[in-house]
């Protein structure tokens, strides 16, 4: 993918999700750890946003082997790309680990992703 798709992706992505327009200001590089286990150096791409009603910029990255796009809004304001990877990676790290359930165990079904105990 090159860097203007990249770019692209993550544009529509904050588009959709925060329901505002963005425009791509810059990159700026990153290097972030939190604790001893997670740690995420890359680049940080800014966006201004228009039509947020809270928020005039956006955060955007991808991270994991997944590529996951991570945004995050400058709301508060005074949130700069090296805040946002650190708050991304906190949240990342209390998350509990996804819960494989095997099929066809009794008294549990998982529908859309969430754990249903009968």
């Amino acid at each position: 993918m090159s860097n203007d798709d990249y770019i692209s992706q993550l544009q529509a992505t904050i588009q959709g999700v925060h329901c505002c327009a963005a425009a791509h200001k810059e990159s700026v590089f990153v290097h972030e750890r939190v604790g001893l286990d997670a740690f995420w150096q890359g680049y940080v791409e800014i966006f201004d946003l228009t039509g947020h009603p809270q928020a005039k910029r956006c955060f955007g990255w991808s991270m994991g082997h997944s590529k996951e796009i991570v945004t995050v809004l400058d709301f508060p304001v005074g949130i700069n790309p090296h805040s946002a990877v650190k708050v991304a990676l906190a949240r990342r790290c209390s998350l509990p680990p996804p819960v494989k359930i095997p099929r066809g165990v009794p008294g549990i079904s998982l529908r859309n992703n969430r754990i249903s105990v009968c």
